[in-house]
């Protein structure tokens, strides 16, 4: 299939030729390796398509016929077998730990929650081995141990059938370890592991893996004996030879493009398993990688061919004869690409963490049970906790004074899901030499989304034509709804000119509302962004709107009480997405029934779930459930910087995210 080739304009077409097939070659000869290890270092072959592999070896016996037929070089045809035999040691690896299935697994339909909309106690970031997002409320790590990176290669002694029916559903949960943690192993047996890859050295590693295959590709052309020079007995010239090599062999032909559709199908099964996945975990990049660039360099050792003489004919029937080969490494190197992209697009957090610490998920029943777990040893060596409030609760309870004092002292880092934690203690935590890290600025444009349909809603009086819609009472409704007002010229009031504030701001402005605001401390003019700066009191007077969006804590707790509606013009509106607690409800609702406050807009509450009887009765208010961060979007954007925070404390033993008051303990400076 590779006549001799020559030189054009002193480059040497033959040997760009030979060195991009021995690159080639050396590339497919490894190509499986990583894969194969991959499944074998996890004990697992989840992440590897079986109809996939079934395909592929379908394709790999074709183009060993076609080949054969063709009169291809005795190494393609080598390769070709080899690639066969290869296929065959992955597919034995799918029944191995899968069971003999020829069908990908589908996602299950979990009849209590619709995977399709996730709920705020679904994890958004999926972890290895899972199928779909699991129940995540306490994340656990801790160091890698000898124990957690012994991977046990021995088969039970239990038949097939026995081992496929004791497989345990747990191991599909995205916290829980895939293999067998070895709780009976003593002391002295324990080997240290040396410590695990940062992604730099991964980067570097597998970087000079590929550099050694190229280098080995290209000392192999050089390095292999050259064919003799064939002096013609027969009278027969250098080209006349050289078309006597291109001749087409219909079933070859067929063949091959039998071989080459097989080699295209077989990607989408692997492509549209990792989509429904949302992964690429149990793969490994190498493997297509490799892939790649042997089917780049196979093509590139195709199309360097410079015919003796009649160049268009000659080349054009050369191209022919090929094309099934060509379109067959093309099309798979775009799949193959594909595939590799796929491992950026699906980049899972948890799974990056689970490479520098064991990672697991507390089973603790209620508080009592997750106290008595602190006590016993159960949670002993554990660095980091990751708290997935409001999920966490039900377990763990708020991490006060008296959870705090109670967690073993290896702990030194809870990281928050949220980017409120008032149910953290943060004075007992910094007492404890626990940091604490929070998720703020990733929840600034869904809360302050919210206040703007709060702020929309109350002053229109949406609510009131909602619930006269709901009772039947539209345009019958005796009196009618009361006319609401228009958002432009009114003077916005923002108590707490943060990120969220700051934010507001600029939405609000959208609608030609005029920004004031108060914080403890005035913005600089670039940050305030020309919202004028006033006191406390006069923000109270000269509001037409208020937005509460200020953290809770000792000093901010009722902060707007009766004596500060008071101050208040008459006809006011409060909106709140901050915290419940900085709002007195008992002094609101009177507010309200005497029409101080004409409306207000609420997602936070005192007693979540618990809400105030005046607030459910009064027409004109708006209720939200706490839903100001619920969006997708921004709850994948909060899991990634928990994580991140949790995979910056055990690494490098610092947070991205401290929290404010801490931040402030570092800096000596005072936190409102």
């Amino acid at each position: 299939m590779y006549p001799p080739a020559a030189s054009y304009n002193g480059f040497d077409i033959e040997a760009l030729s030979g060195i991009c097939g021995s690159i080639s070659i050396a590339c497919w000869v490894v190509v499986f390796s990583p894969q194969i290890i991959e499944n074998f270092r996890r004990s697992s072959a989840d992440g590897l398509s079986v109809e996939f592999v079934i395909i592929w070896l379908a394709g790999d016996v074709f183009n060993i016929l076609g080949s054969v037929l063709q009169g291809v070089l005795p190494t393609m045809i080598i390769l070709a077998i080899y690639y066969t035999l290869a296929d065959i040691v992955l597919l034995g690896q799918c029944f191995y730990y899968r069971g003999f299935t020829l069908r990908d697994p589908r996602p299950e339909k979990n009849n209590a929650i619709d995977d399709s909309e996730p709920t705020e106690e679904s994890p958004l970031l999926q972890e290895a081995g899972s199928l779909r997002p699991g129940h995540v409320e306490v994340g656990i790590a801790k160091p890698l141990t000898a124990a957690d990176a012994d991977r046990s290669r021995t088969r039970s002694a239990s038949s097939f059938r026995e081992r496929l029916a004791s497989l345990d559903p747990t191991h599909f949960s995205p916290v829980t370890p895939l293999h067998p943690q070895h709780h009976d192993v003593t002391t002295t047996d324990v080997i240290k592991p040396s410590q695990p890859r940062s992604w730099l050295q991964a980067i570097l590693f597998n970087s000079t893996a590929i550099v050694m295959v190229i280098a080995a590709g290209v000392a192999g052309y050089y390095l292999s004996p050259s064919a003799p020079e064939s002096s013609s007995s027969d009278g027969k010239t250098e080209a006349d030879s050289q078309a006597s090599t291109l001749h087409f062999n219909l079933l070859g032909q067929i063949f091959g493009y039998v071989c080459a559709v097989l080699y295209l199908g077989s990607r989408i099964p692997q492509l549209l398993l990792n989509y429904r996945r949302q992964s690429t975990d149990g793969l490994n990049a190498l493997f297509f990688l490799f892939a790649c660039i042997g089917n780049l360099t196979y093509v590139l050792s195709i199309f360097a061919f410079e015919p003796i003489c009649k160049a268009r004919q000659v080349y054009g029937k050369y191209i022919l004869i090929n094309l099934s080969w060509l379109v067959g490494s093309l099309g798979t190197l775009f799949l193959d690409a594909g595939v590799f992209v796929q491992f950026f697009l699906t980049a899972s957090t948890w799974e990056a963490l689970s490479y520098i610490a064991t990672t697991t998920k507390s089973d603790a029943r209620d508080r009592d049970h997750f106290l008595t777990q602190c006590s016993d040893g159960t949670l002993d060596d554990v660095t980091v906790i990751v708290d997935r409030a409001p999920a966490s609760f039900a377990q763990a309870g708020k991490f006060d004074s008296t959870l705090v004092n109670a967690l073993p002292a290896s702990v030194g880092y809870i990281c928050h899901n949220g980017a409120g934690y008032d149910s953290i203690d943060i004075a007992a935590c910094s007492a404890r030499g626990i940091q604490v890290s929070n998720c703020p600025n990733v929840v600034e444009d869904a809360t302050a989304d919210a206040a703007i349909f709060l702020i929309l809603a109350t002053l229109r009086g949406f609510n009131n034509g909602i619930l006269a819609i709901r009772h039947g009472e539209w345009k019958s409704a005796v009196p009618p709804p009361p006319l609401g007002h228009d958002p432009q010229g009114k003077v916005l009031g923002v108590l707490g000119m943060g990120g969220i504030g700051r934010n507001l701001k600029r939405k609000a402005e959208c609608f030609d509302m005029q920004v004031i605001y108060h914080n403890r401390n005035q913005l600089s003019k670039h940050e305030a962004d020309g919202a004028r700066y006033v006191s406390f009191d006069e923000l109270l007077a000269q509001s037409d709107v208020l937005s509460l969006n200020l953290p809770l804590n000792a000093k901010t707790r009722n902060i707007i009480s009766t004596a500060e509606f008071n101050k208040m013009k008459s006809g006011i509106i409060i909106v709140n997405t901050a915290r419940g607690g900085v709002l007195d409800e008992d002094a609101l609702v009177q507010a309200l029934d005497s029409g101080r406050v004409l409306s207000v807009g609420l997602d936070v509450y005192q007693q979540e779930p618990n809400l105030h009887p005046g607030l459910l009765r009064n027409p004109h208010v708006c209720l939200l459930p706490h839903m100001g961060t619920s969006t997708v979007e921004t709850k994948t954007k909060m899991e990634e910087l928990t994580l991140a925070n949790a995979r910056t404390a055990v690494e490098q033993g610092r947070l991205v995210t401290l929290v404010a008051e801490q931040q402030a303990e570092q800096s000596g400076s005072h936190h409102l």
